[in-house]
């Protein structure tokens, strides 16, 4: 078997590649270790702009709107935000651009598994009539935060549990997110007809987490969240792709905005490399981190900075914002900086004097 691209996963990363590059008429080959491509999926919150942006979407996946956030500290302090933002199908999601990268070209092949690579441009991949090779021109892995090819880039990320639990019980057209421990969280919001009570953390806290603000549920979720963003995700004629490459938001761990962009980056990069032959991946990279570099760092600071402070520091910070305007989904960490005010993220630094604290006012005043 050939190909021009190989990509392995069929997620929302996976999919929204092969369905811009098929578009191109490049040869696409991807396969999923599972069955289905359909899969039990993260809170599925998306910010206004974000949902403009992504280069393929339909009406029928919004199941819910957000209009209002409360921040609780770990100590009970309030810190109330408007916002703006859509609660998505996420699995619907899945499945209509998965339908839409076939239907364009892209050649699926589920139930089977990558097992490794056999010299430079040649794969290995088995189902159940056994093993294959497919020899390619690029290697794409979107095979989620386990990812098999981002074990190539020597380059470990850690891992965190990600839960949510279907419930009846929760605020209609708000999300309410309690602080647990530094940066760590449990949310809860609405998603049409249903709740989803969920957290992030280590282990088995955040099944206790999510659990502990319900009563009752009727459908547990969970998986690895990649806890921050690798700074090398191209390696000759190997690319990663979402959460393979642990492209998510800083704080919230989201990932379909910064997946979005990639997809269509690395999709351009992809056809432009077949077209001139030649290799320029690495402008893929490149031109991801110019656009998310800042709030990346920005938000790395800051989930640093919560992750070295007590419960106690955490509620007086809470106290001292109070408030914040205009807060984006989709850019969160400039945001917050900008709703608290330079006044407030002064105080917060002198108060805070150690490292992140300083980056971050330095970063706010760059």
């Amino acid at each position: 078997m050939r190909c021009d691209v190989l990509i392995v996963g069929a997620g929302i990363a996976g999919s929204t590649l092969s369905m811009l590059l098929s578009s191109r008429g490049v040869d696409v080959v991807q396969i999923e270790a599972r069955e289905n491509v359909v899969r039990p999926h993260c809170s599925g919150i998306i910010g206004l702009d974000a949902w403009e942006r992504l280069p393929f979407r339909r009406s029928s996946w919004v199941i819910d709107k957000i209009r209002w956030a409360e921040i609780i500290s770990p100590g009970g302090v309030v810190l109330r935000t408007d916002a703006s933002a859509l609660v998505l199908d996420r699995e619907k999601m899945d499945e209509d651009i998965s339908k839409e990268a076939v239907k364009r070209g892209t050649d699926l092949l589920t139930g089977t598994r990558f097992l490794g690579l056999k010299g430079r441009e040649e794969a290995v991949i088995m189902n159940n009539t056994g093993k294959k090779s497919v020899k390619f021109k690029f290697i794409v892995g979107a095979d989620g935060a386990g990812s098999s090819l981002r074990k190539l880039f020597h380059e470990d990320i850690p891992l965190l549990t990600g839960v949510n639990l279907a419930t009846n019980e929760g605020p209609r057209n708000g999300y309410i997110v309690r602080v647990r421990r530094g940066s760590l969280f449990s949310w809860i919001h609405p998603r049409g007809k249903i709740f989803y009570s969920g957290a992030i953390g280590r282990g088995d806290e955040a099944m206790e987490w999510a659990s502990s603000q319900i009563r009752q549920f009727s459908r547990a979720i969970g998986g690895a969240i990649p806890g921050r963003t690798m700074r090398r995700f191209v390696k000759g004629n190997i690319a990663l792709i979402g959460d393979s490459a642990g492209q998510v938001k800083p704080l919230s761990r989201g990932g379909v905005f910064y997946i979005a962009e990639a997809s269509k980056l690395l999709a351009e990069e992809v056809i432009r490399s077949l077209e001139e032959e030649r290799n320029s991946l690495a402008e893929y990279e490149r031109r991801w981190w110019s656009l998310f570099r800042k709030e990346i760092m920005l938000g790395e600071l800051m989930r640093n900075m919560l992750d070295s402070m007590s419960n106690r520091d955490i509620d007086f910070l809470f106290s001292m914002l109070g408030e914040i305007h205009g807060f984006s989904t989709d850019f969160q960490s400039s945001s917050i900086l900008r709703g608290a005010g330079a006044v407030k993220s002064l105080a917060i630094g002198l108060r805070f004097p150690f490292k992140s604290a300083k980056s971050i006012l330095e970063l706010f005043l760059s």
